[in-house]
């Protein structure tokens, strides 16, 4: 744990994956500079279940691209498994967020003219993954979305359900540390929404994966170990954990 983090109020177990300390993050916008966080510390145990609340644009988003490396923070430290990521060069964001990091954007990103088995494996190929484990994990985390009868089937030929499962199928593939979803059940209904929900617990279980969820979805809430509100870039309330 980073020095500062107990003069944070930063709990020191379960070991943590992923801190933030005074972390402000901010970005352009046209002429414009938007200050999305705002001076926002705490720290994620290892299969701690987080879900992140607040209106749109308070930050949920910001927040999870800080902590994936995507957007350096202006000020602060962010931490994931011990690696500061406001120090990192860019090829070891890169490798991070190959192994370490599962990320379920909104619109789930899957690649047009791939088959599903190739969208899920695909991290697992760039990392240089052989074939045969290659196969065993993406075989294993279909069966777990209950999406393996569709695993030659392209992107277009899925529904909106269908699609998520597959996002989320290729977030877990890596056996990450950190999984961060954004409104991963928005679009689902309680049936697709209680199945991913179901894989992240089992992300958790099989490999103490930590999860933080940006959401609206009260049935998310209602399952994590902990909610954080954000409003305004800055942590106005948390509760559980």
């Amino acid at each position: 744990m980073h020095p500062e983090a107990s003069q944070h109020g930063l709990a020191e177990e379960p070991p943590s994956t992923a801190e933030l300390i005074r972390v402000s993050a901010a970005y352009e916008t046209g002429a414009n500079v938007v200050t999305a966080l705002k001076e926002v510390s705490f720290s994620i145990g290892q299969g701690e279940f987080v879900a992140i609340q607040g209106r749109s644009g308070s930050g949920k988003s910001t927040l999870l691209r800080v902590l994936a490396g995507l957007l350096p923070p202006t000020n602060g430290v962010v931490a994931v498994n011990g690696m500061r990521l406001e120090e990192a060069r860019d090829a070891e964001l890169s490798l991070m967020r190959r192994r370490q990091v599962g990320y379920v954007h909104q619109f789930f990103d899957l690649i047009p003219d791939l088959d599903v088995r190739r969208n899920v494996a695909l991290p697992l190929i760039l990392d240089g993954v052989s074939s045969h484990e290659c196969e065993k994990r993406v075989a294993s985390v279909l069966e777990l979305l209950e999406i393996a009868p569709l695993a030659q089937r392209r992107p277009d030929e899925l529904s909106g359900g269908q699609m998520a499962r597959a996002a989320i199928a290729r977030a877990l593939v890596i056996e990450p540390a950190l999984v961060l979803a954004d409104e991963p059940t928005a679009t689902l209904d309680l049936l697709n929404a209680g199945l991913v929900l179901d894989a992240f617990e089992e992300a958790s279980r099989n490999f103490g994966a930590a999860l933080v969820v940006a959401t609206h979805d009260p049935n998310v809430a209602e399952r994590a170990d902990r909610i954080i509100r954000i409003e305004d870039g800055m942590i106005s309330d948390c509760r559980g954990g």
